[in-house]
């Protein structure tokens, strides 16, 4: 399924045992890292990809799918992400505190 949606693409794709990780082509006006991951229980998520290319890509996969939600009964839901490279690696749990 995935291999018809991004055939033509031209993206790198990193199997996993239970999804498929794909890294789409920079956008023409932002070169920032793109990604698309679809999991083998329904879920997908983008990475830095735009409201109207996820809803051509969405629509790709669900052609290719067995028994697809429905148009406008998906569950979505929307985190930002920041990174911030300077800073230390702080991993907090147990009652203990590790810095890298």
């Amino acid at each position: 399924v995935i291999s018809k949606v991004f055939a033509a693409k031209g993206v790198r794709k990193m199997m996993e045992r239970l999804s498929v990780v794909v890294q789409l082509q920079p956008d023409d006006h932002d070169s920032t890292s793109r990604f698309v991951a679809v999991f083998r229980f329904g879920s997908v998520v983008f990475f830095n990809v735009g409201p109207r290319e996820v809803a051509d890509l969405l629509w790709e996969i669900k052609q290719h799918s067995t028994s697809p939600v429905l148009s406008g009964n998906e569950h979505k839901e929307k985190f930002c992400v920041h990174i911030q490279p300077n800073l230390a690696n702080t991993v907090h749990g147990g009652g203990t505190t590790t810095t890298s």
